[in-house]
């Protein structure tokens, strides 16, 4: 990730920072996450996590010293983040006694999609520069994963004659099972 900046001897120092400055920003404000996920909803949070990370890769897509790489680091941290609500709507879209799978099946393809992506743009990068691959492609598939977001939760939340248990109205998802619909 960091390979294209660390040849610039006054980057090089800043590039190990990277991570833990990315994590910091990731995790420190979970808290105030989660107390507005449950209080506004999973949109209130998502919509602004995929705005948050485009705006990552786009002033990643621009570094040229230390601070802009420090400065992309939290932008990224933020907005992934907030997008890490999404486990949330997994555990919450099944009934409790398969939370765990859910949790797998999340996690496995977080971790599939994640490979692949490294290894299909890496080609890219080589192809066409990082420039293109952070400011463009990155953020292209970023605004795509918003489009399917809405499609998905927001727009399904909009259809009439849906039943939403109180407990997972805030997530957009159809009610998959009966003992569900009872507590609505």
């Amino acid at each position: 990730l960091l390979f294209p900046y660390t040849p610039h001897p006054y980057i090089c120092r800043t590039a190990q920072d990277f991570s833990s400055q990315s994590s910091h920003w990731s995790s420190s404000h979970r808290p105030v996450v989660g107390n507005v996920f449950d209080r506004m909803g999973a949109s209130a949070i998502v919509y602004p996590g995929f705005i948050i990370f485009m705006a990552g890769f786009i002033v990643f897509s621009q570094v040229t010293s230390q601070v802009t790489l420090l400065i992309a680091a939290a932008i990224l941290g933020l907005g992934f983040g907030a997008l890490a609500q999404l486990q949330t709507l997994a555990i919450q879209s099944v009934p409790a006694e398969r939370a765990g799978a859910a949790t797998a099946t999340y996690f496995w393809f977080l971790d599939i999609f994640v490979g692949l992506a490294a290894m299909l743009l890496g080609f890219v990068a080589k192809l066409f520069g990082y420039m293109l691959l952070y400011g463009g492609i990155c953020t292209a598939v970023t605004a795509a994963a918003m489009i399917l977001y809405y499609f998905l939760f927001t727009r399904s939340a909009q259809q009439p004659n849906l039943a939403f248990p109180r407990h997972i109205a805030h997530t957009g998802l159809p009610i998959l099972n009966e003992k569900a619909a009872a507590l609505s």
